[in-house]
């Protein structure tokens, strides 16, 4: 039975490298009925000694597990292995997804935490991710039916308005995000390749919009097409080398913000599993912007035509990464770091 998390909902969100471990595994500590997870890769012996603790104290875990991630070789029949040995059932996704991309977590019934990161030490130590854990009622409920209805085979019905499940409802609703902005949109890119996406991004630099985008270095002939067609149409790009940007965060004028698992590929929104959260919450709103402002500051000018030339704008390493603002999760009330001034705009 779903246990009651907090008397009112909230959404929190973590961003890594620098909440680390502690936002996942403290929820995962707490649960007291159930632990459900789906999740691209998992590796992390941190995280994976907390689901053991939780299987060990009566907990039932349960795990659906992506069956051959891409670039990992031979699969994941080891980690299965190894997570079975646990007690933890697990199951590989739906053969029906392209990739079983998804990455959440429901605790209780009562939390979900919704996020773009692999449970691997990477994303955790050193790659730019975001994550939110929320204690809405109608999300977690609608979150823990894509986990039955993947766990058991079946079909999904009702999604809950704010979740953005692959490939049910996701195209509609990224289109839509892109066509409401009327200031500004921000976005974190791994990679890039959906023809609408990019239209919607170039439409709105059109009608005034200014669009931003942090990258990580094209790795690719595609990815100097794909940036380029977006250079051309007036969007601001800039590539990261400070950090590996595995972050899937859409920020559209300062009102909204979409965060989980969709990348802005056609296989991402028509062929996956995937699942996004939108979050109006104001701090962590402003917690998005200030880190996307961050990575901004400290990222390389992006010329197409320069193919990965040296240029770039001169920022100080030292500009602080905003954090001075008290942040709730789930059942595990924390407050992210004090006294780091706002990053400059």
């Amino acid at each position: 039975m779903p246990i009651d998390s907090q008397a009112h909902e909230i959404d929190g969100l973590y961003v890594l490298p620098e909440d680390g471990r502690a936002p996942v595994i403290q929820e995962i500590d707490a649960a007291r009925c159930s632990v459900d997870v789906s999740i691209y890769m998992i590796t992390d012996d941190q995280v994976i000694d907390a689901l053991a603790r939780a299987q060990a104290r009566g907990v039932p875990v349960r795990m659906l597990l992506e069956a051959t991630p891409f670039g990992a070789f031979g699969g994941q029949v080891d980690t299965l292995d190894e997570i079975s040995a646990l007690g933890i059932e697990v199951k590989y996704g739906p053969d029906a997804f392209r990739f079983s991309h998804a990455k959440y977590i429901v605790v209780d019934g009562a939390v979900g935490i919704i996020t773009n990161q692999n449970l691997t030490y990477s994303s955790f130590e050193s790659n730019r991710e975001v994550g939110v854990i929320t204690t809405d009622t109608e999300v977690v409920r609608s979150l823990a039916a894509v986990f039955e209805a993947d766990w058991s085979g079946n079909s999904l019905d009702d999604i809950a308005d704010r979740l953005v499940v692959s490939p049910e409802n996701s195209r509609e609703s990224l289109v839509d995000l892109l066509a409401s902005a009327e200031q500004d949109i921000r976005l974190y890119v791994e990679v890039i390749r959906d023809d609408e996406i990019v239209a919607g991004l170039n439409d709105a630099v059109a009608r005034g919009v200014d669009v931003r985008l942090v990258v990580n270095a094209p790795n690719d002939d595609l990815d100097f097409e794909v940036l380029g067609a977006l250079a051309k149409g007036g969007v601001d790009i800039r590539v990261a080398d400070h950090i590996y940007i595995h972050a899937k965060a859409l920020l559209i004028d300062d009102d909204i913000a979409l965060i989980g698992s969709h990348n802005p590929t056609s296989t991402s929104i028509d062929d996956n599993r995937e699942v996004s959260l939108e979050v109006t919450d104001p701090v962590a709103i402003e917690r998005v912007r200030a880190i996307f402002d961050y990575d901004w500051l400290l990222s390389a000018l992006w010329y197409p035509e320069a193919r990965g030339a040296d240029e770039r704008i001169q920022n100080s390493m030292n500009i602080p990464l905003a954090l001075d603002m008290p942040m709730m999760y789930g059942y595990c009330v924390r407050t992210v770091p004090m006294g780091l001034a706002q990053v400059s705009r």
